[in-house]
């Protein structure tokens, strides 16, 4: 089937004209983005009042929003496990738990811009491909003394920013603090009670987040350029119920998060020659949160002893980029991750600990083969050693050999003319598993020896179209061949019956600009993501459109209107199969720049006040208005 979807689609690869922009990768400075090809640019001055990272991937039709179990916000790219995607901010991987996740809805990004390279790009330190990245990158700080106060009002919480900057020829800091309060949200007038949730105010849906950070940097001469960052979040929610639970059932539906931190000291470093840049970024991470089970809904009384996480995460990247001549250049990455999960019981003695130690060693090479063809190739040697294990019966560490991947991706930019070029994209790639896929947390749970790392093949090809006056087209075809997939089978997590998965898909953006003081985008994905099953992955519609109008009626006002449909998805739930309607989701905002310094907004999310619901039992927002207001100076 691999042989034969490669085939297929390396012949319309060359009969449809493809389009993308070949450039070489610049180098990864603490102020600015990277640049990447094949990556996508969120713009966040056109989002509608999105406050959190998993709030502002909303919108893309390559990504679905999803939970873990814990209900943290999460996220597949193309259908992907949610584990597989890495997340960067100015160079440093993002916190994951030991689940293997990064908690999105924990990152309030306001002074940077997103950008989400599904796969096809080589990653800024290697291979990326099935997963992708997301990278945030921090806007360039302004010469003198600036500062932003950024609120937003709305029928469902509340938000407010503010950021203080200065910056010299020598010097420069970044004062960043976030705070969202959330006493429940409103559902839809459409849906239909139960016994479980009588009103259409959403049960323990509560939300109090504070999130802190200082970036100071210096320059040291002209060449080198070294700066810290600590970072702080603090935050409790509830775990909203299940719907469709009896109300006199108190399982998960009866849980909290009461507390949630997040503390984080990065260091970077960088020095630059004429043909030589060194980078360094160093990082440590202190995470805690405390799982509350309670008796009732009113959560007073706890049903079992509050259990907490305490995890931390140490780590470094080196890297070395040098270009040997006009045509090739290279890039030389090594990184060590140290991590540590504890559990605490309260009137447990003993803490159950766990460990890994992560290596891997990448070298990605750029060649401009011509002024129209652009060829990269970049490999990684990883490599997983377990160093503590709490409380196994039979089964010691030495039982668990090292873990050892090697992952390859090679990728081909070719610029036929301005109006069209073309890509391609093959890789292979592994997943090491997480803590909590390696080891049995929970007194129910199985030892389990046997995970290997999931692995995964993969080609892509694409175009951006520019044939068509002032429209921009870019269209993506992919297919993924996963196997030893990791899978949660009854008490354990197992790659013992070597389970598989495949990915195959096209996506679809339209760009057009053929009217005045108007900006009309359109986005379409169709994901076929199926299982050794055969049936569709849990959570991943087929088909996803997005359409997005941007008009300016005058210099200092726009209106915006955007349309999102998703089709019908499964779920599981309690080891029944689900079906999840499709849903259309409407919103509109107005913006007035009423002065350089000050901009108003207000508008509507879900206009028609569908109800719907991205995991099944669990309504998502009605309509929800909203007013916003930006100062700064």
């Amino acid at each position: 089937m691999l042989k034969f979807f490669m085939k297929k689609v390396l012949s319309i690869f060359f009969i449809i004209p493809f389009v993308y922009s070949a450039e070489l990768l610049e180098p990864i400075i603490v102020e600015d983005q990277f640049p990447l090809p094949q990556v996508k640019t969120i713009e966040q001055e056109i989002q509608i009042n999105e406050q959190t990272l998993d709030q502002k991937l909303f919108n893309t039709v390559s990504i679905n929003q999803t939970q873990s179990s814990s209900n943290s916000k999460v996220i597949s790219i193309r259908g992907n496990n949610y584990r597989a995607t890495n997340y960067y901010e100015d160079g440093i991987e993002l916190y994951r738990t030991a689940n293997g996740y990064t908690d999105l809805s924990m990152y309030q990004t306001n002074n940077s811009k997103i950008e989400i390279n599904s796969g096809a790009s080589q990653s800024i330190y290697g291979p990326s491909a099935t997963g992708g990245d997301v990278y945030i990158n921090s806007n360039k700080i302004k010469s003198g003394l600036h500062g932003s106060l950024t609120t937003t009002l709305s029928n469902n919480n509340v938000y407010a920013s503010t950021s203080i900057s200065h910056k010299s020829d020598d010097y420069y800091f970044l004062l960043d603090l976030n705070g969202i309060k959330q006493n429940s949200f409103d559902l839809s007038h459409n849906f239909k009670t139960t016994s479980a949730q009588p009103d259409l105010k959403r049960k323990n849906s509560d939300k109090e987040q504070f999130n802190g950070s200082l970036k100071v940097g210096y320059n040291i001469d002209s060449n080198t350029e070294i700066a810290f960052k600590v970072s702080h979040m603090q935050g409790k929610f509830g775990n909203p119920a299940q719907v469709d639970v009896n109300a006199s059932d108190c399982g998960f539906e009866c849980t909290r998060i009461d507390d949630k931190e997040l503390t984080s000291y990065w260091l970077y470093y960088n020095y630059q020659e004429e043909d030589i840049k060194v980078q360094l970024r160093a990082y440590y991470d202190e995470y805690k949160d405390t799982y509350n089970f309670y008796t009732t809904t009113a959560f007073n009384t706890l049903k079992a002893s509050s259990s907490t996480y305490l995890d931390t995460r140490a780590g470094a990247i080196a890297s070395l980029q040098y270009n040997y001549n006009e045509k090739n250049n290279g890039t030389l990455a090594f990184k060590f991750d140290r991590l540590r999960h504890t559990q605490v019981e309260v009137g447990d003695p003993t803490d159950e600990e766990y460990g890994t130690n992560e290596y891997a060693l990448s070298y990605l090479h750029n060649y401009k083969a011509s002024d129209k063809l652009l060829l990269s190739l970049s490999t990684s040697l990883k490599q997983q050693n377990i160093t503590e294990a709490h409380d196994f019966n039979t089964v010691t560490i030495e039982d668990y050999k090292d873990r050892t991947a090697i992952d390859a991706q090679f990728t081909a930019n070719y610029a036929f003319n301005k109006e069209q070029s073309y890509y391609i994209s093959i890789a292979r790639k592994n997943r090491f598993a997480s803590l909590r896929e390696l080891f049995p947390f929970f007194s129910w749970d199985a030892e389990k020896n046997n995970v290997k790392p999931e692995m995964s093949n993969s080609i892509e090809v694409g175009t951006t179209l520019k044939t068509v006056e002032d429209t921009i087209i870019n269209i993506s075809m992919y297919y993924n061949d996963i196997e030893d997939l990791m899978l949660y089978d009854s008490a354990q997590f197992s790659t013992a019956v070597s389970d598989s998965a495949t990915m195959q898909g096209v996506e679809i953006i339209l760009n057009n600009f053929s009217l005045k003081d108007n900006e009309f985008s359109l986005s379409y994905a169709y994901t076929d993501a199926k299982g050794s099953d055969k049936n569709q992955i849990s959570q991943v519609p087929k088909s996803k459109l997005f359409l997005q109008d941007i008009f300016s009626i005058n210099n200092k006002t726009n209106f915006i209107a955007s349309y999102l449909y998703t089709s019908k998805r499964y779920d599981l739930y309690n080891s029944t199969r689900y079906t999840l309607s499709s849903y259309s989701l409407i919103d509109a905002q107005i913006s007035y720049e009423s002065s350089k310094n000050l901009l108003l907004k207000a508008g509507v999310k879900n206009l028609l006040d569908k109800n719907w619901e991205y995991t099944y039992g669990q309504p998502a927002y009605g309509r929800s208005y909203f007013v916003n207001l930006n100062f700064s100076y």
